[in-house]
């Protein structure tokens, strides 16, 4: 069975309806979720893994990975 990875960023506040958002992701386990926020988590969810980092981290990995200077102001 093929899985996929939803690969997706969030800084700033978490929205109102994340709870929701998440009971949903975690009823789909045949996707797993990798999110990139500040915010921090202290646990794995089923499908869902959080990676703690700033919009510079992101900044930093982008230019290495593309090799051009990225600087991102905003997210």
């Amino acid at each position: 069975m093929k899985k996929t990875c939803v690969i997706a960023a969030y800084f700033g506040s978490l929205p109102y309806y994340f709870p929701l958002w998440k009971e949903s992701a975690q009823s789909n386990p045949e996707i797993d979720w990798l999110i990139f926020t500040d915010k921090e988590k202290s646990r794995e969810d089923k499908n869902i893994k959080y990676v703690n980092c700033s919009l510079k981290d992101i900044s930093e990995l982008a230019s290495k990975k593309l090799n051009e200077k990225i600087d991102l102001k905003k997210p």
